[in-house]
Order: C-alpha cells, then sequence, then structure tokens
C-alpha cells in the first residue's frame, strides 16, 4: 500500500512538471537560450583568467623570494648583533685587564718604596689593589 501511494505522489509530481513546463515553455526555451550564451561568454574569459592566474602565481613567487631574502639578512643581521657584542665584551674585558696591569705596577713601586717591609703593608697593597680594580 505505501509502494503504490508513493507511485502515485510521483506520477502527480510528474503531471505537475509536465504541467509547468507546457504552461512556460516560453521562458524555459529563453532560459536555455541564455544559459548558452552565458557559457559562450564564460569560454572567452578562459585565456584572460589563466594568464591573471599565472600573474597571481609569479607575484606570490616574487613575494616569497623577497620574504626568504628578508629572513636571510634578519639571520645575518642577529650573527652581526652576536659578534659586536662578543667584542664590547672583549675590549671590556682588556681594558679591565690594562687598569689591573697599571695598578699592580703601581702597587709594586708603591711596595718598593715601603721600607719596613712588613706583612701589613702587602695585605694593604693588595686592598687598595682589589678597590681600584
Amino acid at each position: 500500500r505505501f509502494h503504490a501511494c508513493l507511485s502515485e505522489y510521483g506520477d502527480s509530481v510528474k503531471a505537475d512538471l509536465v504541467e509547468l513546463i507546457n504552461d512556460q515553455y516560453a521562458v524555459f526555451v529563453s532560459l536555455s537560450g541564455q544559459m548558452k550564451a552565458v557559457e559562450q561568454k564564460s569560454i572567452g574569459l578562459e585565456v584572460p583568467l589563466d594568464e591573471s592566474r599565472g600573474f597571481a602565481l609569479d607575484f606570490r613567487q616574487q613575494l616569497e623570494d623577497i620574504l626568504q631574502s628578508a629572513d636571510e639578512k634578519l639571520s645575518r643581521r642577529a650573527a652581526i648583533t652576536a659578534r659586536v657584542r662578543e667584542l664590547e665584551r672583549f675590549t671590556r674585558n682588556a681594558q679591565l685587564m690594562q687598569r689591573v696591569r697599571r695598578t699592580l705596577a703601581e702597587s709594586e713601586v708603591q711596595r718598593r718604596r715601603e721600607v719596613d717591609g712588613s706583612p701589613l703593608t702587602g695585605c694593604i697593597v693588595l686592598e687598595n689593589l682589589a678597590g681600584d680594580v
């Protein structure tokens, strides 16, 4: 029974569709013609769209190349900055070493001037040296 109802409903829908097409035949024919015209126009757009796609892909590749170059340059810059910091630390260390040498030389001169040569004098000289550094 369900199958019969469904079959009857299908036949009814088909009949309604045939009636609609018959009533609106001119519109269906016109629509078909319009669709063919759109299809013809779209065929003419394929070549320019393909060219445009090619330009877009080339542009994208150029941008990727620029980004890669920028990344490489930023990496080199970071390495150079690290090297500059190392050189600054080395320079500062060399200056401190020079200052220590100078202070040691001065303390040696001062120690030689001391006549008593007591151990306390040597400790005072070393303490002054540590304070100067």
